[in-house]
């Protein structure tokens, strides 16, 4: 996942600095040299959808909770403005703006009712504030709010729960 994670971001990087034209011969020829010659490049509605020739999937871009994935297992977060999503049947990453910390503790809430609440760890400073917890035979899930309002979420599903 961390492979992926790094192109797709390079991904988003190359593309604010190329025109549209481009951007699809670019993520292919890029995508063909990261995952392998055989790869699948869809560039719609903001996102980068790249399927690999092993028929992994990689989904980028948009300002929605992602519906599909990893994404779709965790609770959405709605409130605030989603900048950034990065998804994949492992994992997701989504970036929000926007949010107080009011909605940030209202989603760590939820997150707790929801079942992430084991093995859970906190931690406050003067800048970042950092929630991360379990939840028993479904994955792992890390929230980081700015005081700035920005907050960014991480999830990753435990392997047998993504073979699935």
């Amino acid at each position: 996942m961390k492979k992926a994670t790094a192109f797709l971001l390079a991904l988003l990087l190359l593309f604010a600095l190329t025109g549209c034209g481009a951007q699809k011969k670019l993520a292919e020829g890029i995508a063909g040299k990261v995952l392998g010659d055989d790869v699948e490049v869809d560039l719609d509605d903001g996102k980068i959808k790249i399927k690999g020739d092993d028929g992994q999937e990689w989904t980028a871009g948009g300002g929605e909770w992602p519906r599909e994935g990893a994404g779709a297992v965790l609770p959405e977060f709605k409130k605030g403005k989603i900048v950034q999503v990065l998804n994949t049947a492992e994992g997701s990453w989504v970036h929000i703006d926007e949010i107080t910390a009011a909605d940030y503790e209202q989603y760590v809430n939820t997150l707790k009712e929801a079942g992430y609440n084991q093995n859970e760890t906190v931690y406050s400073s003067d800048g970042p504030v950092i929630f991360a917890a379990e939840k028993e035979g479904v994955g792992a899930v890390s929230i980081t709010f700015h005081s700035e309002g920005s907050a960014f979420i991480s999830f990753e599903l435990k392997k047998e729960e993504a073979e699935e």
